[in-house]
């Protein structure tokens, strides 16, 4: 039997506890609840409220990530998971982690922060919804027989879809209801 946890609602450490390849699971369908509490995380936040820093310090030195970077993040990796999942679609290799800025992720996570920088909350909400789409859309096109029986796929193809907005939202609910508390 599938487990009951509510993925939109559940203290965010059951969520990730959970054994998401687990066959009684549905692939898509946790997928559609971890998208809907990420995006609904932010709901009701001033744009003002997006852009304070202090959410967590940058991993490599810069300034310290806002909401907004963190969101932007999330979409940086989105469209690199659509690009990898389309070249491995097409019969290209699946990514490793040193086509990552040599293995330095967060480096490359730096990297791609500067390409989101300047952009208002509005348009980082709607180019990471886009991304979003278009990322479910290339990733219903993996057989989920691959995605199944091989680690690699699957642990590539989780961590754009789910892991990582599950492991950010560690960060941002709190900061958000900090934020909420101050009103």
């Amino acid at each position: 039997m599938t487990d009951t946890i509510d993925l939109r609602t559940a203290p965010i450490d059951t969520v990730v506890e959970i054994d998401f390849r687990a066959p009684d699971r549905d692939f898509f369908a946790d997928e559609a609840g971890s998208w809907e509490r990420f995006s609904a995380s932010w709901t009701g936040l001033s744009d003002d409220a997006w852009m304070l820093p202090g959410l967590a310090p940058s991993a490599v030195g810069g300034p310290d990530w806002s909401l907004i970077d963190h969101v932007a993040h999330i979409g940086a990796w989105q469209d690199a998971g659509t690009a990898y999942i389309e070249t491995a679609l097409a019969g290209g290799p699946w990514p490793s982690e040193s086509d990552f800025s040599g293995g330095d992720l967060d480096t490359w996570n730096e990297e791609r922060r500067g390409e989101w920088a300047g952009l208002q909350p509005a348009e980082v909400r709607e180019r990471v919804g886009a991304g979003h789409a278009r990322l479910v859309t290339v990733a219903r096109r993996v057989p989920p027989e691959l995605l199944a029986s091989d680690d690699d796929v699957y642990s590539w193809v989780f961590w754009v879809l789910h892991g990582h907005q599950l492991d950010h939202l560690r960060i941002i609910e709190p900061w958000v209801a900090k934020l909420r508390d101050r009103g």
